[in-house]
């Protein structure tokens, strides 16, 4: 039974005393440095590098989100002189409405006094 699994196994775990374990083989970031200070070293500036590039995307997002916001208020602050120009429009049409109607009103007061006036000089 040299093939059977508990064979290989055993066969497998047996390590010399100049073999490392196969995790730290594999564990190493660098094959030129072993050096655990250096080893930690990367992994503070690999960690530094990724808050600044989170940070940065913050703050670009931060400045989207406010850009955005900016064009909201200019196309409220735009709609806003559309709705004060259309109230200008408005009451000013009503203005003018009133004078025409007040116009009417004074042209019939002359008609009514002219039609009396006529009426006067032909009894007379």
């Amino acid at each position: 039974m040299s093939g059977s699994l508990p064979h290989a196994i055993a066969a497998s775990s047996t390590l010399s005393v100049n073999q490392r374990p196969i995790q730290e083989q594999f564990d190493q970031r660098s094959d030129d440095d072993n050096n655990l200070a250096a080893q930690h070293s990367r992994n503070a500036k690999a960690s530094s590098d990724l808050v600044v590039t989170v940070s940065e995307e913050s703050q670009a997002l931060a400045e989207q989100n406010r850009q955005v916001s900016i064009d909201e208020l200019k196309q409220q602050a735009e709609q806003l002189n559309q709705q004060r120009q259309l109230e200008r429009q408005r009451e000013e049409y009503l203005a003018r409405e009133q004078l025409l109607i007040e116009e009417q009103q004074q042209l019939e007061r002359y008609q009514q006094q002219t039609r009396i006036g006529d009426r006067l000089d032909t009894l007379a």
